[in-house]
């Protein structure tokens, strides 16, 4: 939000150096950073100002996991990560609004182009880009820090699995099958569910000493708030 106020303050001060002070020159310097910022600003907002935010969805519609199920929120690893009894699931969540489509036979996702979209969002508005790759990418990310905080063996121990999560109410889908399972808040109870029914309980031990792991990730001052039970 700051950017973007920025932004508009650097455009306001170009506006009067070309036509009160008549210096066109001088004006294309706040003018080009208003723009870069201004831009900057929006991309922010589009990402993570714009409810509905998953911080916010995610703690209730994952409530009947009980104290077995930690969620936390933009520590750790990846921005959104649930543990389980049965493992760990990332939650990436995408504000993009519109159809989202994904053709099996040339593994490429896609979307439908919107006016409105662009009208209300801009150049900054969040594609649907390729959710397989940016998976496979998070999931990465999320077995390095158990190496690194629970132990060598950690990946061949504990799973990792990955759910889209596409946040905004009007998203539809134009496809009856992708790579990974794809949700929205209303439904991502029943693929952690389907997530959940694929694997045995992690032992009683991996599991504290993982939940421990994740839970040092956040600051003590913030530990209700991001780890949720």
């Amino acid at each position: 939000m700051r950017l973007a106020l920025a932004g508009v303050v650097l455009l306001i001060i170009s506006a009067v150096l070309l036509f009160a002070v008549q210096n066109e020159m001088l004006a294309w310097i706040p003018l080009m950073l208003g723009v870069l910022v201004s831009g900057a600003g929006t991309y922010f907002i589009n990402r993570w100002g714009r409810e509905p935010l998953p911080e916010k969805r995610l703690p209730d519609a994952l409530s009947f996991l009980g104290s077995w199920g930690v969620l936390l929120n933009h520590y750790g690893p990846v921005p959104h990560l649930l543990l389980t009894k049965r493992g760990l699931t990332i939650l990436h969540s995408k504000q993009y609004e519109g159809e989202v489509r994904y053709d099996p036979k040339k593994s490429r996702w896609g979307s439908k182009f919107s006016l409105r979209r662009f009208y209300g969002q801009g150049m900054t508005a969040e594609t649907v880009g390729n959710p397989t790759q940016e998976a496979e990418q998070l999931e990465a990310k999320v077995r390095a820090w158990l190496v690194d905080k629970v132990g060598a063996d950690a990946p061949a121990r504990i799973p990792v699995e990955t759910i889209l999560l596409f946040m905004p109410p009007k998203t539809t889908f134009a496809f009856d099958e992708a790579p990974i399972p794809v949700a929205t808040p209303e439904t991502i109870a029943d693929r952690v569910k389907e997530l959940y029914a694929k694997h045995s309980n992690l032992p009683r031990d991996l599991y504290s000493e993982l939940r421990a792991a994740l839970e040092a990730e956040v600051p003590a001052s913030d530990h209700v708030d991001q780890a949720a039970e």
